[in-house]
């Protein structure tokens, strides 16, 4: 991607194109800014606002944090360091994981967004004492999947498909996205993309 990128959201995520099983993912709808305000400008000028993340549910000491990442987002030793300041003060907030998959994920460090993918399930399946059992959990989430915990965790489901497809993982990502279809025949998380992809 160089130094610009379009941004993952919440909803209608994905587009993916595959060169060597290398897979970029690209805003299809809803397009929003990393993490509400975490992109990098094509005229590589991006600067926090002090609203950027006025809709995060974390302490201002993070949001600060956030701005200071974004604002550094050309210097990766830097930015990181704000990222990881925010994750250490903030990290059982839904809204920070998510932050920090999209940081981690368009800086090029998948095992980290990969990380931060899971971490989001665990929290979601905590919070809404999901079954680990997959045929016990696809009609939970079928039935659900329009609220926003559900759309997270499928969101954050897909996101680990597509990060190990990247890192070249086929197998893994094939298990994912097969299961991730089964409950989403409109592909609406993108699924069915990736698995077309990979079963060619």
């Amino acid at each position: 991607m160089g130094n610009s990128a379009d941004i993952i959201s919440d909803v209608g995520w994905v587009e993916v194109t595959k060169p060597n099983l290398q897979f970029i993912s690209i805003v299809k709808k809803n397009q929003l800014k990393f993490a509400r305000g975490f992109a990098i400008a094509h005229n590589h000028s991006m600067k926090a606002s002090q609203d950027t993340f006025s809709g995060y549910q974390v302490p201002e000491s993070v949001k600060s944090l956030l701005m200071q990442a974004v604002d550094n987002w050309e210097n990766t030793a830097i930015a990181d360091e704000y990222m990881n300041q925010a994750l250490a003060e903030a990290e059982a907030y839904p809204d920070i994981l998510v932050a920090a998959y999209r940081y981690f994920y368009y800086k090029g460090n998948n095992p980290m967004a990969l990380q931060m993918a899971e971490k989001i399930l665990a929290t979601v399946k905590r919070a809404e004492n999901l079954p680990d059992d997959w045929e016990k959990l696809k009609p939970i989430l079928t039935i659900r999947r329009q609220e926003p915990q559900i759309r997270r965790y499928l969101n954050a489901y897909a996101a680990t498909g597509f990060i190990l497809a990247k890192m070249g993982e086929v197998q893994q990502a094939k298990a994912v996205t097969e299961k991730i279809q089964e409950i989403d025949p409109e592909s609406e998380f993108g699924a069915s993309i990736v698995l077309d992809i990979l079963t060619r």
